[in-house]
């Protein structure tokens, strides 16, 4: 009988990790799902079962429209996976799942259990304070633009109950995350051995997301005092990705909360505490004042450069110097502002010269990845078996061709598809241009 994984975060607890290390993996045991071509779940799960993911309204723009197509693309793959993998279990991570509301969960788990009755809910709690300085963090990086401490705060019981009342609380299993309760110290070691998967060493990617307090600082100064430093769509989205990588270069000490903010928050919320808490079994207490030295207490804190900030900046823009008595936010800001302007004109050229030039998928090494048996020359097929190897190639070649903006895909002993992008007038209102892609496939004589 078939039994699912549901992996649901929390977010800022290695998720990443877990998901790069699975991605492609597959064995007699164990699948873990492909539904988009990223290994983060989250997003195709939340398109599927949304319900404004899933229902196409009276006059509905082509972005809604596609949406409905991508839903029921992922709901399309899911089902395949799961009738026609011998694989006992499937697994399915994304810490997004958990902005599913209780009635759209009810739709997932009544989806998945047209497979399996067999549900598994895993994710890995962090502790309040630790939990805080990530997602301030992660909302820096998402365009935070003003010093909103007490969103961060985790909210367990509305985060996660849901999942007990859907699922069945005996089947929602909550792990500690912390490096001394780990396996190895390593989040995708310890992941797999509760799980029972079999996972190489070698196979593990550590993926760090974290930022340095001074990029964190930099990042928030030019979210705050630049009006194009937002992410939104397109070009400015890739911009954003690449000016937090070039940060990532930027050293310093890990960004903290002095007690000073925390400590009152958590009084607040000292019930949503306990009712985590009695599912852990564990205490989630921390050492609230052991960074106040250097913690951040206010917005000021986290506006304040040190003489290491400022060597890097005038070190990645060629300045001379950069004096810290004269330098204000808003020239700071600019400066970022600079950064990012310069590192579009270099990834973009980049990622195009990247997508462009012809490409070579093989289908022998497609084979070898889809781990479907011992699979030689000389053995037949099952119909069920050879349907299940041509989807999963036919499903890596179609994520290739996805992701290319023009040129050739070649596939060895098939043929090749030709690939060219252009921009078209539209007729919407909301959208003066809109990109097109054209792909032509010609068989090998």
């Amino acid at each position: 009988m078939k039994r699912c994984i549901l992996h649901i975060g929390m977010h800022k607890t290695g998720s990443s990790s877990i998901q790069e290390s699975l991605k492609d993996f597959s064995s007699s045991e164990f699948h873990y799902a492909t539904l988009l071509r990223t290994s983060n779940h989250g997003g195709a799960i939340n398109s599927a079962f949304a319900e404004d993911s899933r229902h196409l309204r009276r006059g509905a723009n082509r972005s809604a429209r596609r949406s409905i197509v991508r839903a029921a693309g992922v709901r399309s793959r899911l089902k395949r996976q799961f009738e026609q993998l011998d694989t006992n279990t499937i697994i399915i991570s994304g810490e997004g799942i958990v902005k599913l509301k209780q009635s759209e969960l009810e739709e997932l788990k009544a989806f998945i259990t047209q497979y399996t009755s067999d549900i598994i809910v895993v994710c890995y709690i962090r502790a309040p304070k630790s939990y805080m300085e990530s997602a301030l963090q992660q909302r820096i990086k998402a365009g935070l633009n003003f010093f909103d401490k007490a969103a961060c705060y985790p909210n367990y019981r509305s985060r996660f109950e849901k999942f007990e009342v859907v699922f069945g609380a005996k089947s929602v299993r909550y792990w500690g995350f912390s490096s001394k309760s780990l396996k190895d110290q390593c989040v995708v070691s310890d992941f797999c051995a509760r799980l029972g998967i079999p996972i190489q060493s070698n196979d593990i990617v550590r993926v760090n997301e974290s930022l340095s307090r001074n990029a964190i600082a930099a990042l928030y100064a030019y979210r705050k005092f630049h009006s194009d430093s937002f992410p939104t769509v397109g070009k400015s989205t890739k911009e954003n990705r690449w000016l937090i990588e070039k940060l990532h270069g930027l050293p310093g000490p890990k960004l903290r909360l002095s007690s000073s903010i925390v400590l009152p928050i958590l009084k607040e919320r000292r019930n949503d505490v306990d009712w985590m808490e009695s599912r852990l079994e564990r205490s989630l207490s921390e050492d609230l004042t052991k960074h106040d030295d250097y913690a951040i207490s206010t917005e000021d804190d986290l506006l304040s450069f040190n003489a290491e900030t400022l060597d890097w900046l005038s070190k990645e823009l060629a300045i001379d110097h950069l004096d810290s008595e004269s330098l204000s936010l808003a020239k700071v800001a600019e400066l970022i502002h600079q950064l990012r302007t310069q590192l579009s004109s270099k990834c973009l050229n980049t990622d195009f010269e990247r997508r462009t030039p012809s490409m070579e998928i093989s289908i022998r090494k497609l084979v070898r990845q889809a781990q479907l048996g011992q699979i030689q020359q000389e053995n037949s097929l099952s119909d069920k078996k050879a349907a299940e190897l041509v989807q999963y190639i036919f499903d890596r070649i179609s994520g290739e061709l996805d992701s290319s903006v023009s040129g050739t895909v070649n596939v060895p002993g098939l043929g090749y598809f030709s690939i060219k992008s252009k921009k078209w007038e539209n007729n919407l209102k909301s959208e003066a241009q809109v990109n097109r892609k054209k792909i032509v496939f010609k068989e090998y004589s």
